[in-house]
């Protein structure tokens, strides 16, 4: 129910914030590889806090699963985001977060 419940919320977004921001190909298009690393990581800090909220105090499944013990460093993130992007083309006209969001699904997916 949760899954359903965050696409529909992203499908009626998308294309609002499609309009607004730069997609991810656009984002990975950009030459300074520093301010990819360090705008991802900003994202990924508030998407780690919800999907811990998620978690901890809505006592739901999270929308990704890292390993309690992974530290996921800028560097990490972005070649993360590239992995996502590379190997699923719709993702590359997303905005940003949602590709980044996407990406963290994808490579950190809840088992059962």
């Amino acid at each position: 129910m949760r899954f359903l419940i965050v696409t529909f919320m992203l499908v009626c977004v998308a294309p609002v914030a499609q309009a607004q921001y730069e997609t991810a190909e656009e984002f990975l298009q950009r030459p300074n590889t520093e301010f990819k690393e360090r705008h991802l990581a900003t994202m990924a800090e508030g998407i780690e806090w919800y999907n811990s909220y998620l978690v901890t105090k809505m006592k739901q499944t999270g929308a990704f699963c890292p390993p309690d013990n992974l530290s996921i460093t800028r560097t990490q993130y972005l070649s993360i985001f590239k992995v996502y992007v590379e190997k699923n083309p719709r993702g590359r006209d997303n905005p940003v977060g949602m590709a980044l969001l996407n990406s963290l699904i994808y490579a950190f997916p809840c088992k059962g």
